[in-house]
């Protein structure tokens, strides 16, 4: 829902097209505790591409009238994935899980999670959309990583990357978080990658309850061009 127009960038799927025709691909994926959405693109299509990526983040429309067109993909990658047997066995284990932690629900959306029990319910899914933007997305750079990975200088890249988010009315430090509060990390490309401890799985045999975070991704293609085959970043 979130790449589908922002304010500044109100056509649907910009994004998507915009990352497709600079030699890139986009996509995004949820685990238990985090959600992390990326890209890749052609090196001179960055500084575009990352603009459009970061109104996504901070200003998505969320138009109503796109919801039914996104639960039918939700729906449509179900039936796709519930012949899956890694699928099957992850709610197989979610159903041996404390019926009163977050591990025992159902793990994927469909149309009859999404719509038809919401509706049997009297619950408005929309507000629900837009409420978890607001808790878990508006205003939360703390629950947040911004990795950038390009051929482009450090500071090349730290520039690039303050102006950017420097728009986002992001309130868990001061009034920009992102441009003003968050720490610079060096990364070339022998860094390994900071991995999520899922301490949800610790906890789904106990009486602790599970946490939630966000994780954001972006990274384009080093400089073929200029011939280098380095590549350095910023990580926020």
């Amino acid at each position: 829902m979130i790449f589908m127009g922002s304010h500044k960038y109100p056509k649907e799927n910009e994004y998507d097209s915009f990352v497709s025709s600079n030699g890139g691909v986009c996509n995004a994926y949820t685990e238990g505790e985090y959600t992390v959405y990326h890209f890749d693109v052609n090196h001179s299509a960055l500084p575009h591409a990352l603009d459009l990526f970061a109104h996504c983040i901070f200003s998505p429309l969320l138009r109503q009238e796109a919801v039914d067109r996104e639960i039918k993909a939700i729906q449509n990658e179900f039936k796709l994935a519930v012949l899956d047997d890694d699928s099957r066995l992850q709610q197989v284990l979610s159903h041996q899980v404390r019926a009163d932690h977050v591990l025992h629900k159902f793990s994927w959306g469909n149309e009859a999670s999404l719509r038809q029990t919401p509706e049997s319910r009297g619950v408005d899914a929309y507000a629900k959309l837009v409420e978890f933007y607001n808790q878990f997305y508006k205003g939360q750079a703390s629950s947040m990583t911004l990795c950038v990975v390009s051929g482009r200088s450090l500071d090349e890249m730290e520039a690039l990357t303050r102006s950017t988010f420097a728009e986002a009315n992001f309130t868990a430090a001061s009034p920009s978080a992102w441009a003003t509060s968050a720490s610079i990390r060096a990364m070339n490309s022998s860094s390994t990658g900071v991995s999520c401890a899922p301490s949800f799985w610790r906890d789904a045999f106990s009486a602790s309850s599970a946490s939630s975070t966000v994780r954001v991704m972006a990274a384009s293609t080093a400089a073929r061009a200029s011939g280098s085959s380095a590549s350095s970043g910023a990580s926020i």
